[in-house]
């Protein structure tokens, strides 16, 4: 993203917290204030069994939940793990080593650039192939016509909108 569609991306933030009635001063504006925050809290933070059996699950999908899963989870799973910083790695119990992270990364990154690509054709087909279910999702996004209007509402003309004033 260019530094204005960054600076775009946390303020609309901030107002898709309101809308979920969260106070928009408690969510993080940059990059930095993330770190900051996580800074801050990561050594309050904890995981439970809970918690753990979940991450294992969608990190490590068992084979007999279906072999599309499974596939997709050890494909995307280094991946995801290389975009955590090392804390939270050592806290979930699935860290793994930097020479996968320094290989994953750039392959990662050109796979999705790849897919961003003008025609969404091969990124809706991969979605069919590893996550049936999201797919139709996917390409109902990515065929919807542009919106009408290139800005973001504000809580007070949603709730207006919505007659909820």
């Amino acid at each position: 993203m260019s530094r204005a569609e960054e600076s775009q991306y946390w303020a609309e933030s901030r107002i898709a917290a309101e809308l979920q009635t969260c106070k928009p001063s408690d969510v993080p504006a940059s990059r930095d204030e993330v770190r900051q925050y996580f800074a801050d809290v990561h050594d309050s933070l904890c995981t439970s069994e809970r918690a753990d059996r979940a991450m294992q699950y969608l990190l490590y999908t068992p084979r007999d939940c279906g072999f599309r899963l499974w596939a997709g989870s050890r494909i995307l799973a280094p991946a995801a793990i290389a975009t955590l910083p090392e804390w939270m790695r050592r806290t979930g119990g699935f860290d793994q080593p930097a020479f996968v992270d320094a290989a994953v990364v750039p392959a990662a990154r050109a796979f999705v650039r790849g897919l961003m690509l003008a025609d969404s054709r091969p990124m809706v087909a991969l979605a069919r192939r590893l996550v049936p279910h999201t797919a139709r999702v996917l390409a109902q996004h990515l065929a919807a016509p542009p919106p009408v209007e290139l800005r973001t509402v504000t809580p007070a003309e949603a709730r207006e909108q919505l007659a909820l004033a």
